[in-house]
């Protein structure tokens, strides 16, 4: 796969897209106790990928995981990627810190999905 130097820099990987997934345990206090406690999922998605993944936003629709990332995305105040927010729960018991990992590994699905049709996307221009 040939890419330019743009494209490159966009995808942020040297051969391929590269995006975070991350775990987050967000403890509020309210003046000096432990108010409430939240898991949520934060994904950083490379600028490339999040333009070419909504520019051809119908191939997903069917994909809920892509959609919920979709949905709640936000450009970074930097300008560079974007941010998004698709699971948040509060930790209440135990059950929802598995609600949170399950939703981890749904949100890695997801950006490899994404990923994966960006780089046929990118085959597919260097076939012409």
């Amino acid at each position: 796969m040939k890419l330019s130097n743009k494209q490159r820099e966009q995808l942020w990987g040297d051969d391929g897209p590269y995006s975070e997934v991350n775990l987050v345990f967000e403890n509020r206090i309210l003046d000096n106790t432990e108010a409430r406690n939240f898991y949520y999922i934060k994904v950083v998605i490379n600028p490339l990928t999040f333009e070419i993944v909504e520019k051809d936003l119908d191939n997903f629709q069917d994909d809920k995981w892509v959609m919920d990332i979709y949905e709640t995305h936000e450009e970074r105040e930097d300008g560079n990627g974007y941010e998004a927010y698709p699971f948040r729960i509060q930790y209440i018991e135990d059950s929802d810190y598995k609600k949170a990992k399950e939703a981890l590994l749904e949100s890695k699905k997801a950006i490899i999905r994404m990923h994966n049709y960006v780089m046929q996307v990118l085959e597919n221009l260097d076939s012409i």
